[in-house]
C-alpha cells in the first residue's frame, strides 16, 4: 500500500509507535517467566521496614504473633544515609549490599 506523500511522516512516527509498544508488550512476556524460574527470593524484609506487617513472616500464621509485640520505632523512622548509628534509635541499622 502506498501512501500520499503528505502523509509520510505520520506513516514513519505511526509505524516507530507501533515498534516501541511492541517491544513493551513483549518485555514483561520475556522478563516475567525468566524471573519466576531464575529470580531471586526475595527476602523477609527487604527494605528494612519498621512497621508490624514486616515484623511476621508471610504468610501470617494465625495470630500473628505468639505474644503481642513490642514498638520500639516509629513507623517511619528508617535510618539516614551518611548519619551515624548512635544518632539512630535501637533497632533501625541500615544494612545496604551495594554500600
Amino acid at each position: 500500500h502506498v501512501y500520499p506523500e503528505v502523509f509520510q511522516v505520520w506513516h514513519v512516527l505511526s509505524s516507530a509507535g507501533t515498534l516501541i509498544l511492541a517491544v513493551a508488550y513483549i518485555a514483561p512476556l520475556v522478563y516475567l517467566p525468566l524471573s519466576l524460574l531464575k529470580g531471586r527470593r526475595a527476602t523477609a524484609n527487604p527494605w528494612g521496614a519498621t512497621g508490624l506487617e514486616w515484623s511476621t513472616p508471610s504468610p501470617p500464621p494465625p495470630g500473628n504473633f505468639d505474644s503481642p509485640p513490642t514498638v520500639d520505632a516509629a513507623p517511619y523512622s528508617y535510618p539516614m544515609p551518611g548519619r551515624a548509628a548512635s544518632d539512630q534509635p535501637a533497632g533501625t541499622e541500615r544494612h545496604d549490599d551495594d554500600a
